[in-house]
């Protein structure tokens, strides 16, 4: 068994170091976070705590020159995936690498905190907007990463809760609605998941309780009372309940596994036991399901392919110690390593794209960089490392 679980891990690290190989080497890319530069140093940031390295450290500060050199140069947006709230992130997420000093990079004023929070503002109540990707949430994802500014999480929590009472113009999240989108990329997840990352660490969370247990009882409202459902939630909620279709993906995005990260993370913050073991329980139901394509799963990719799957089921593995899901991380691992089969692909790895077609990806969304920070997930000194990273993802 020892021998087995070393054997295992070469073969991880080897492919790590294959990941590595493609992204050391030079490619136009944007600066963003989700598939450009930023990708690039979230994988290289978590590379250098397992595997250090003068060249690793080189590529990171080259990496991260880059970015600043040029962080005005090129058109940059607002959104979390392409424009500036991504780079702050992730500015965030490495200010520990010694390398580089970032008490001036992350000296985020008041005028520029409250320039991004009116930004925010008008795509939540103007544009209904909470996306993360490209909306609200992703917006003002790193300003409470960045220092838990008690005044600012309390006026993120007023804005939703504002948001939410402006119900004759919602068009998602309330009970009247004909539908409800139930995915964590871009529905109601991201929005329970967002507000219970917020007030972790906070005090007041009356108000923000109130507006997750109403979140919490929509999805649960479409929770299948069948026992040989694939799923147990559909990925769209219909108010006719025979429209809903329970055989949703097995995904980050979409299906039952972000439903359960998204019951575990408030039953973390609220304290409330009952949410974390139905957490528990809809993580067991998709423990069990490993059909490839019966899942929907075409690719390795973080989003909507194994790696996502295999890293939320390691999650719920360091959460609980349940066999069922460590069983489950390592299976959908394997399958992770198998997709690394084409040979003009990155690490072996391509994203599918539909009609059999397979496009190369480098980011953490959707190509090797988020594969290969996966990867190291599965190593034995992972505990000890930051792990910090798929809050970009709202898993934490």
């Amino acid at each position: 068994m020892v021998k087995e679980k070393i054997i295992k891990e070469k073969i991880i690290i080897d492919k790590i170091k294959e990941i590595k190989k493609s992204l050391l080497e030079e490619n136009d890319k944007q600066i963003s976070l989700i598939n450009g530069y930023c990708s690039d140093v979230v994988f290289f940031y978590q590379y250098a705590q397992f595997f250090p390295s003068k060249k690793v450290n080189d590529k990171l500060i080259s990496l991260l020159d880059y970015i600043i050199d040029n962080i005005n140069d090129e058109k940059i947006d607002d959104t979390f995936s392409y424009g500036l709230p991504g780079v702050i992130w992730t500015f965030n997420l490495i200010s520990d690498f010694k390398d580089i000093d970032f008490s001036e990079i992350l000296d985020i004023d008041q005028a520029f905190k409250d320039e991004l929070f009116e930004k925010a503002k008008i795509e939540l109540l103007e544009n209904q907007n909470y996306d993360l990707l490209r909306g609200a949430i992703g917006i003002l994802l790193p300003l409470i990463s960045q220092n838990g500014d008690k005044n600012l999480n309390n006026s993120i929590v007023k804005l939703f809760s504002t948001y939410f009472l402006k119900e004759i113009e919602l068009k998602e999240f309330s009970p009247q609605a004909e539908f409800v989108n139930l995915g964590l990329a871009h529905g109601i997840l991201s929005i329970i998941s967002f507000l219970s990352i917020i007030v972790k660490n906070d005090i007041n969370k009356k108000e923000a309780f109130q507006l997750v247990k109403s979140g919490i009882e929509i999805v649960g409202s479409y929770k299948t009372k069948s026992k040989n459902a694939l799923s147990l939630f559909p990925c769209l909620g219909y108010k006719e309940s025979e429209k809903n279709i329970y055989n949703s993906r097995l995904a980050w995005c979409y299906g039952d596994l972000g439903i359960a990260n998204t019951y575990w993370l408030a039953g973390e913050s609220f304290n409330k036991d009952v949410w974390k073991k139905e957490a528990i329980n809809i993580g067991l139901h998709a423990s069990k399901r490993r059909d490839i394509l019966e899942n929907n799963v075409m690719d390795a990719g973080f989003c909507h392919g194994t790696a996502g799957i295999a890293h939320i089921f390691n999650k719920f593995y360091q959460r609980t110690h349940l066999q069922e899901f460590d069983e489950a991380r390592w299976y959908w691992l394997e399958k992770t390593l198998e997709f690394a089969n084409f040979e003009d692909g990155l690490a072996g790895y391509k994203k599918y794209v539909g009609k059999s077609d397979f496009e190369n990806k480098y980011g953490l969304l959707e190509g090797i960089a988020g594969i290969g920070v996966v990867l190291m997930g599965f190593l034995s000194s992972y505990e000890s490392n930051n792990n910090k990273w798929d809050n970009c993802f709202l898993l934490s």
